[in-house]
């Protein structure tokens, strides 16, 4: 990877400064320092060698103070013996947990005593060495040592519990009594030939996942920072059921935007592993259900013309797409005329965009398609067709996703942009 070697250096010049500040200043074994190994300023110097576009690719996005707190916070309930995290990065999750750690009587035993109580992983030889350096900058902070307490000698070695490794292909065993804090990469990759997700490109996150509860006894604890996706994407359902068959699930909660560095909508998965069951519901991770939803009363699916890839036809249909169709209108002649081999549609039918983020207004923004012509529909939207085939349906429909209450449904049901066929079909229909 790019950067590796400024990488490496910038480790080693993080241990030298923690040692060698001056005896003069106060307190903290240097204050400046220490407090920029702790408060982040890490990360921020790593995001200055590596380019957005490598740390994209790889998956470097860091927790940083405030995810750190979140997500220690939903740490499940129990008597834990050490803290994991198979991901660390520079170590916020880990420095987090260390807050709430005793000292020792002197700073040699606090070092040790944390060292027992924590294991880190990473790709990347640099990180962990960072991760380890903040940890003992946050014990000099809060033994407030000054610089004459400190000297190259009261550093002990980065423990072997912090490893280099693909957590994906790593034979890792993690035991009763573990817990594992893990903010994973995001970026989608190919599914391994044994996953039982599903095959093609999905979330590392979801991958991370599979891999950490497959090598994991029942009593491990975990709680992870996720895509929203995983919580709410129809092609994530096999993941869902997977958790549900091997985790006892404390909660599944969308957290918002993760931040400017990562423009992606997050969930938080907290709970313990179980023995492998057969489960029959699942459990809250898909508890949006209703005894009155759109799909009872609609067929739904997406428009089937993907511009650019479908294949042309002989024939001219008249054609829907975002451009020529104005949000709550109701339609009966489609101008725009198209060729494409794609499945036709005759209304009445209501189209809903997909495109629909938690921060619209408006999230389910709907036309009705009053004709008896055969028409294309472009991918962009959903299709709710009426089983009734009547007009009557459709205006309910659109008056039903007008209700302020749909954007409030699906705000907590699905976090990412873009709407999906199971979110519109398990959408309630509101009956006063």
């Amino acid at each position: 990877m790019k950067g590796e070697k400024q990488l490496a250096g910038m480790a080693e010049e993080l241990k030298a400064k923690l040692t060698l500040c001056p005896a003069s200043e106060k307190t903290l074994g240097g204050r400046s320092t220490t407090k920029s190994l702790v408060n982040g300023h890490a990360a921020t110097a790593v995001y200055t060698i590596l380019s957005r576009s490598d740390r994209r690719q790889h998956g470097i996005f860091f927790s940083g103070d405030e995810w750190a707190k979140k997500i220690t916070q939903h740490i499940p309930t129990g008597n834990w013996q050490r803290y994991i995290d198979p991901s660390a990065g520079v170590g916020d999750l880990l420095l987090e947990i260390c807050k709430t750690f005793p000292l020792g009587d002197s700073f040699s035993a606090t070092q040790l005593a944390w060292s027992k109580l924590l294991s880190a992983n990473d790709l990347r030889l640099s990180f962990i060495e960072i991760a380890w350096t903040r940890i003992q900058a946050l014990a000099v902070s809060r033994h407030q040592l000054r610089g004459d307490d400190l000297n190259i000698d009261s550093l002990i070695e980065m423990p072997p519990s912090f490893q280099t490794g693909d957590t994906l292909s790593k034979r890792t065993s993690f035991l009763t009594g573990d817990c594992l804090v893990m903010n994973p990469p995001f970026q989608r990759i190919k599914t391994p030939p044994d996953s039982a997700i599903g095959t093609g490109l999905y979330s590392a996150a979801a991958l991370h996942l599979e891999r950490i509860i497959a090598q994991a006894e029942p009593g491990v604890g975990i709680v992870a920072l996720v895509p929203d996706v995983l919580r709410s994407g129809s092609s994530y359902k096999k993941f869902r059921a997977l958790l549900n068959s091997k985790l006892d699930i404390r909660e599944f909660i969308p957290l918002g935007r993760f931040g400017a560095s990562a423009d992606v909508d997050v969930s938080l998965i907290s709970g313990i592993t179980s023995k492998a069951r057969t489960v029959t519901s699942s459990r809250g991770t898909e508890s949006f259900k209703s005894t009155h939803n759109i799909g009872e009363n609609f067929k739904v699916r997406v428009g089937s013309v993907v511009p650019h890839r479908t294949s042309s036809a002989k024939s001219k249909l008249g054609y829907i797409n975002v451009k020529n169709t104005p949000a709550w209108a109701e339609l009966e002649r489609i101008e725009t005329k198209a060729s494409y081999l794609a499945t036709a549609e005759q209304g009445p039918f209501v189209v809903i965009r997909r495109t629909s983020s938690p921060s619209d207004k408006e999230r389910a923004r709907a036309t009705v398609i009053n004709t008896k012509e055969m028409v294309l529909v472009e991918n962009h939207f959903i299709i709710c067709k009426p089983l009734s085939g009547l007009i009557s349906d459709c205006r309910k429909l659109v008056a039903n996703l007008k209700d302020k209450r749909t954007n409030q449904w699906l705000n907590q049901r699905i976090r990412c942009r873009h709407l999906t066929v199971s979110a519109v079909s398990e959408l309630p229909w509101w009956e006063d």
